[in-house]
């Protein structure tokens, strides 16, 4: 590995940035603050449930029958009277996170487009930390980063946050990893909850201090929001730094499935041939943030820890459905299905890819994996790795997570992340609700780093947990990298 066919194995938090494999464009039907009746609520949850049901690989797997049920026709009830579009699809995304699977939920992207380009946004983010809201950037400059947010528009910022984390995901009972993606939400959701107008009256108190302070803070069009994204979107997405100093090299990985390929396996190499080259005694691999993406990719970093054989997965459960077959007939035509099946020589992978491809309607079976990915002995690193990790850790990033921890690679430092540590769901594919025009993802495989299958809720815990300090956004420093040096220089 990797093969050519590797890559249709999808796991990864499509975001805003992203908008998965194969996916038709969707024109919106109605504006957000359109009413639906009861009757197209009423049909659009309905036809969702059956659709779950017909095409998740295990609903069941973290909620029992009884409660999915529940919370069905409990939806079901509420939709009695006339309602906003926006308020009906946090119905819908209440009724997909009941899965408790960060792979099912709504399409977000589908979701902006309807806020338009007239809709304006933030320009700044924010870090929720006990319950509270603090400043974590902002391109105007005009809050103090670290300062307690208080209202925007005469409304309190936690209400705001509170309508935004609606339409949030989790796996399991990853709470911390929930919050974590609606702060990456808030930014592009804000103004769906409260009014943004081309001034803004925000209050905030600045760190240190005890009184409110308040700016009148202009709203970004959609493309001068862009911009300060593809900005930042900019760095490059596997980038390695020493401190020679400690002797510890620091090792981001953005993003599991930005850019081509063959810059991300490339930068890999360079990045652990200087790291054996200086003989630097510690690595710390910085996850953080990282929502997922290519599988081989990830698996690919273990091979340059252990000279062992670790597969991530160790197995796949794959469900047959009408959106699974049409996601598997998005990504290949039928050349190339030709080609796969009558392949001189195949691997493991794309043997099992061909198992799960031709199952029929309504069948689920399961294929295991342990070739796993490998480099020469030379180029493993040897010398002792930690793991950073924090709720924006998700999907292949957990996965990583619940590996390194199983296989004992090194201590892992930061926040619980956005995964248990048996495993995630993956290859969403695309469904649109007839009546109000709502799209969501629903999961088509299950991805398990064990053959145990285990089924603990529980997010992956770090060794060494590290809360967040408004005082440290002040200082534009990174607490975690910090207490892990310290720790690193008291060894």
């Amino acid at each position: 590995m990797p093969t050519f066919f590797r890559f249709l194995i999808c796991l990864v938090l499509t975001l805003i940035t992203s908008n998965g494999y194969a996916q038709k464009k969707h024109e919106p039907e109605a504006a957000l603050d359109s009413l639906l009746s009861p009757g197209q609520m009423i049909a659009d949850l309905d036809t969702l449930y059956k659709v779950i049901l017909d095409t998740h690989q295990n609903p069941f797997f973290f909620c029992s029958k009884a409660e999915l049920e529940r919370v069905y026709k409990t939806t079901r009830r509420e939709c009695n009277t006339p309602m906003p579009l926006i308020d009906f699809s946090a119905k819908i995304a209440g009724l997909m996170g009941t899965l408790q699977d960060s792979h099912s939920y709504l399409q977000y992207k589908s979701l902006l487009a309807k806020y338009g380009t007239e809709g304006l946004y933030y320009g700044f983010g924010v870090k929720a930390i006990k319950g509270e809201l603090f400043i974590s950037q902002d391109v105007e400059d005009l809050i103090p980063v670290g300062a307690k947010l208080v209202s925007i528009n005469g409304l309190k910022s936690t209400v705001v946050f509170n309508k935004v984390n609606q339409l949030s995901v989790q796996e399991g009972n990853s709470l911390t990893g929930r919050l974590r993606i609606s702060e990456f939400l808030f930014t592009r959701f804000g103004g769906l909850f409260t009014e943004i107008a081309d001034s803004n009256k925000i209050e905030f108190i600045p760190h240190g201090q005890d009184s409110i302070e308040h700016v009148w803070y202009p709203g970004k069009t959609s493309k001068e929001w862009a911009k300060t994204q593809s900005k930042s979107a900019k760095k490059e997405n596997v980038r390695i730094t020493f401190n020679d100093t400690m002797d510890v090299a620091v090792l981001k990985i953005s993003s599991f499935s930005a850019g081509k390929d063959r810059h991300y396996y490339k930068a890999l190499r360079k990045a652990f041939k200087e790291l054996n080259a200086r003989g630097t005694g510690h690595l710390a691999i910085d996850l953080r943030s990282n929502t997922g993406g290519k599988s081989e990719r990830m698996e690919q970093l273990f091979a340059y820890l252990s000279t062992d054989t670790i597969c991530s997965p160790t197995n796949i459960i794959a469900h047959q459905s009408e959106l699974s077959v049409k996601r598997y007939n998005a990504n290949l035509n039928r050349v190339e299905r030709w080609l796969m099946h009558h392949a001189p020589r195949k691997s493991e992978d794309l043997l099992n890819y061909i198992q799960m491809m031709d199952l029929e309607l309504g069948q689920s079976d399961t294929v295991y994996y342990t070739e796993g990915e490998r480099v020469k002995s030379k180029q493993v690193y040897k010398n002792q790795s930690y793991l950073l990790m924090d709720g924006g850790s998700a999907s292949a990033s957990a996965n990583f997570a619940g590996t390194y921890q199983m296989h004992s690679l090194g201590e892992i430092w930061g926040e619980p992340c956005l995964g248990p540590v048996g495993g995630t769901w993956g290859n969403p594919s695309d469904f649109k609700l007839p009546k109000s025009g709502i799209v969501v993802y629903i999961s088509t495989i299950r991805f398990n780093n064990s053959n145990e299958m285990l089924k603990d809720a529980s997010p992956v815990k770090p060794d060494h947990r590290v809360e967040l300090d408004p005082a440290y956004l002040t200082k534009d420093a990174d607490i975690v990298l910090e207490q892990l040096l310290k720790h690193i220089s008291a060894l």
